[in-house]
């Protein structure tokens, strides 16, 4: 198994971290993108006076004392390909139940590249980019889920 298998990990609920590859045989993650992004902020204030230059603001969140900069979540952008050419499967079969485990509830999404994870869900509609099917070998299906982190991506644990 190549290290790109082995980099990207989901879990639900109380269950451990999966490779996607193990979990969904024939599926392979190429990209994810928004694990290093940072929403708009929503809780600053600010007020330009006519005769300055300089603004007024207010952060009116403190955490401790401090004013905290609160911000929107992000989207990611997960592409990916199922394809027989990784294992013999239904690539159809395994595209659906793939889909489904990303589209139908909150999840993790762990990266190794970006030593970084997240909970998210989906909560736009899915279409796939291309489907080359009904070949005696060389199937596969591509596509691009957007999913909404549910919070801050953090860095992974040392162990």
């Amino acid at each position: 198994m190549g290290k790109i298998e082995q980099s990207y990990l989901v879990k639900r609920g109380a269950d451990s971290y999966a490779t996607v590859a193990s979990k969904f045989s024939g599926v392979k993650i190429l990209s994810v993108t928004g694990f290093f992004e940072k929403g708009e902020p929503v809780n600053i204030y600010t007020a330009q006076w006519t005769d300055s230059q300089n603004e007024d603001y207010m952060v009116t969140t403190e955490v401790s004392g401090t004013p905290t900069v609160i911000r929107k979540n992000v989207d990611l952008e997960v592409t990916f390909v199922v394809s027989d050419k990784y294992a013999s499967i239904d690539v159809a079969s395994v595209h659906d139940t793939f889909i489904t485990y990303v589209t139908n509830g909150a999840f993790w999404l762990k990266s190794l590249y970006a030593n970084r994870q997240v909970e998210c869900v989906c909560l736009s509609s899915y279409k796939p980019t291309q489907v080359k099917l009904g070949r005696s070998k060389g199937n596969y299906i591509t596509g691009t889920v957007k999913l909404h982190t549910l919070g801050a991506p953090t860095a992974i644990p040392t162990q």
